[in-house]
């Protein structure tokens, strides 16, 4: 099925329709109805089969609505569990054009729905975005080898098309966003016709069948068993949780502080971003927002570097010498930012526009975000790579408090 989940005192949303989601998003509705979370699951029933869910019907925190992703769909919720997609080659070539869609059209549906919620989402990819992979086994850094114009590319370019709308949302409006790569899952409750490995061996040798023998027998596979992948799935979504749960901690009163700051901060940074030519109208739910071109997103970017700063201290990392260290390009590209600073400061005075300076904080937050999406700075193993990476982000995070606070807006330590 092709769940998808709101949950917890979180609400979560799952939606289904991909072949190992009838088994895997069972599970997982399973797994966070025990944690106590509400669900809501959305399935077409393509390749799932009710009969997965029918223990679950009768939950007071469960609820199963029957409706394909690729048309849109909305629900308040806090955490999306994105499965959608059949993934076995029986199904996903059945109607190639919907496969594709499924994977595109419905992951934009998912993500506005993320967006509007600004809630965390999970995407399950698929080892099949490798393609018929060179390198054995395949790092996350490795870009692939693929055929677009394949049988199989419906399935394979339309779950690569999803990561990037996964990318870009994060990149484009600070989307919390994790993405997984599922190798080849088996377990309880998988489909009898799945065509696959795993289930046609144990299948065939249930039925006294010839077994199957694929390949020469010098290639390799990964397998893993459901309870595995659930594991890592919900694991990996409560890594977003900790890394938004600033507050975690602070007494009433620092949380009560931050809150004034960032409602304060939101409604500053909306009149100063606008044309005063225009009508405006403050919509606190639009504005008060974590993701976009808000004022609390440029605090929660400051806020999240300094989090990686005392991390650093700690731990006992001294960042304070030099270091030698070769820049990426994303690297270099926020430097040449950091330095455009000075410049920008100057035009909004000469100007007298303050929009000159948040939009250029803006873009800085967004830029320092994505960068750290993709690169680790405290996992970094070269010492002199991670200093240089904990230098840039102070510069960043200092250049953001001082064009905040010519705002007029302060910036919080945690949040």
């Amino acid at each position: 099925m092709t769940p998808f989940s709101l949950a917890k005192q979180l609400k979560h949303i799952t939606p289904s329709g991909m072949q190992p989601c009838d088994t895997i998003g069972s599970h997982l509705c399973e797994r966070l109805l025990a944690e106590g979370n509400d669900i809501i699951c959305i399935d077409n029933y393509f390749t799932g089969h009710k009969s997965n869910i029918r223990h679950l019907l009768s939950h007071p925190n469960f609820e199963v609505i029957r409706h394909d992703i690729v048309y849109p769909y909305m629900a308040e919720i806090e955490e999306i569990y994105n499965l959608a997609c059949p993934a076995s080659p029986i199904y996903y070539q059945h109607d190639p054009i919907k496969t594709t869609q499924t994977s595109v059209i419905g992951s934009i549906n998912m993500l506005g729905m993320a967006k509007y919620n600004r809630a965390k989402i999970l995407q399950a990819s698929t080892s099949e975005v490798y393609g018929d992979p060179l390198i054995h086994p395949q790092r996350e850094d490795y870009w692939g080898h693929v055929n677009p114009l394949g049988i199989r590319s419906c399935y394979d370019e339309g779950k690569r098309c999803a990561e990037s709308l996964f990318m870009s949302y994060y990149r484009e409006h600070g989307i919390p966003v994790k993405i997984i790569r599922i190798f080849n899952t088996y377990g309880p409750k998988m489909d009898i016709n799945d065509g696959r490995v795993v289930s046609n061996f144990i299948v065939q040798a249930l039925r006294g069948d010839n077994i199957t023998i694929y390949g020469d027998g010098g290639q390799s596979r990964s397998f893993q068993y459901i309870d595995d992948l659930i594991e890592g799935m919900v694991s990996t979504a409560r890594e977003m949780s900790a890394e938004l749960g600033k507050l975690d901690g602070c007494s009433e009163e620092e949380a009560n502080a931050v809150s004034t700051m960032v409602g304060l901060g939101a409604l500053k940074y909306f009149i100063l971003k606008v044309d005063p030519k225009k009508t405006m109208l403050f919509d606190p739910r639009e504005s008060i927002d974590f993701n976009g071109n808000t004022g609390p997103f440029i605090q929660y970017t400051h806020a999240r570097i300094r989090s990686v700063l005392r991390k650093a201290a700690e731990a006992g990392i001294d960042f304070g010498g030099a270091a030698t260290a070769d820049y990426l390009r994303e690297e270099i590209d926020l430097v040449k930012s950091l330095t455009e600073y000075p410049s920008v400061v100057k035009s909004a005075g000469e100007n007298f526009a303050p929009s000159v300076v948040g939009a250029y904080v803006y873009e800085l937050a967004k830029q320092f975000n994505g960068y750290y999406h993709d690169h680790s700075i405290l996992k970094e193993e070269n010492a002199g790579v991670r200093t240089m990476r904990l230098q840039l982000a102070q510069q960043v995070a200092r250049v953001i408090k001082e064009g905040m606070k010519l705002l007029g807006i302060d910036v919080p330590e945690r949040m």
